[in-house]
């Protein structure tokens, strides 16, 4: 089972019981994501559409086609504050949750956002593929989990 990118049912069973809904999974797959596509101060296409896969492939389900809230992120930069509330949602986690099963959930949360860091990264194959700003954030994702 895929819910919301997390593919460990146990850890999904445990979120539900600490009263963690299915809009709050959502917020938690795609803030990071949206976070790292930002860092370069836009969001690339190629980073763009691996975001809406990874929704797609989280049955994050669109509304008429569309996902109304994720296409706004991805046009304009979010506030700041976006993150800070990434953050104390992780820290509340952090306090509630096992220590393996918050690992788990760290991991599949920074390969995805690794993932699309290195979506549109180099030039024509060559280069680093992650930019020193998306290197950044990466670190800022990495250091909500400490």
């Amino acid at each position: 089972m895929v819910a919301r990118g997390i593919r460990d049912e146990a850890i999904l069973d445990r979120l539900l019981e600490l009263g963690i809904t299915a809009e709050s999974l959502a917020a938690l797959g795609l803030v990071p994501l949206v976070w790292v596509a930002w860092a370069d101060g836009e969001v690339a296409v190629k980073e763009r559409e691996r975001i809406v896969a990874m929704a797609q492939a989280a049955g994050i389900e669109p509304q008429n086609g569309r996902y109304p809230l994720l296409e706004h992120w991805l046009k304009r930069r979010p506030a700041p504050e976006m993150l800070a509330a990434w953050r104390d949602y992780i820290k509340q986690l952090r306090e509630r949750m096992a220590a393996a099963d918050l690992e788990t959930l760290r991991h599949e949360i920074m390969h995805r956002a690794g993932e699309i860091a290195r979506a549109s990264g180099g030039i024509l194959g060559l280069g680093p593929r992650v930019s020193p700003a998306e290197q950044a954030v990466l670190a800022q994702l990495e250091q909500a989990f400490a």
